[in-house]
């Protein structure tokens, strides 16, 4: 009976396992710099799943309304970006990790991400994310942690562009589209066109100096007759030459 009650104390313990977090009071700027991106977008929804090493991680959908310091072609479909970080549910168990981002359907959040083994992550877990708040008249950006510490916890989006620019070359840039299509794959679609386009070309350009033979061969007909004229014409004058000396 003992052996039962230890072995689901036990069971319960794994269950309701929790990690605990510390965070540091790191400035914003300090925290984009081992951030390989950042994004802005609508939470849509989590999944849980184990990674490829065996740890429970929950999988969260956004749709991407802007990225900064990301390629366009990493992001295939801005309606499923999904950015993973420790913890969630499987087989029943709850695995916990103190200081894990929470969300809300529809939230508009702006994330600091890095890529991982796996995916996208969040490499300082709540301190990655931001909710967009209105704040008179401008966005601006609060994270659960240390929110009423400017600079820390709290930040205008403009600022928080400002910083961007710094880091990753550029500021969080808007889709233009639904989908995004692969810029180096269009550029080889339009260039493979150009080609096609080109190679066409020399074709008919080839073929036209078949088609001059015999547009020559007309032009030399009208000489033809003419020499033939001057020769009946000789032969005439000859004729009536020798009509008269007769």
């Amino acid at each position: 009976m003992k052996n039962k009650l230890l072995k689901i104390g036990m069971l319960m313990g794994i269950s309701l396992s929790t990690w605990a977090t510390t965070f540091i009071e790191t400035p914003i700027s300090g925290r984009l710099d081992i951030a390989s991106g950042a994004v802005r977008g609508t939470f849509l929804g989590s999944t849980f799943k184990k990674n490829p090493v065996g740890r429970v991680v929950t999988e969260a959908t956004f749709q991407v309304s802007a990225v900064a310091g990301i390629e366009p072609n990493e992001i295939i479909n801005r309606n499923t970006f999904k950015v993973s970080y420790p913890g969630g549910q499987w087989n029943g168990m709850t695995y916990k990790v103190s200081g894990s981002p929470q969300f809300k359907i529809g939230e508009d959040v702006v994330l600091m991400v890095s890529k991982g083994k796996f995916g996208y992550i969040l490499p300082d877990l709540s301190l990655s994310k931001f909710s967009v708040k209105e704040y008179e008249g401008s966005e601006v950006l609060v994270s659960s942690i240390f929110s009423e510490k400017e600079g820390i916890g709290r930040i205008s989006l403009d600022e928080f562009n400002s910083l961007s620019q710094e880091k990753f070359g550029t500021q969080l840039i808007s889709f233009n589209s639904d989908k995004h299509i692969h810029t180096k794959e269009k550029s080889k679609r339009i260039v493979s066109q150009d080609l096609l386009n080109n190679y066409q070309g020399r074709k008919a350009t080839q073929r036209k100096p078949a088609s001059v033979g015999p547009q020559e061969s007309d032009d030399s007909i009208p000489i033809f007759w003419f020499a033939f004229a001057l020769g009946f014409l000789g032969f005439i004058s000859n004729l009536v030459i020798r009509g008269k000396e007769e």
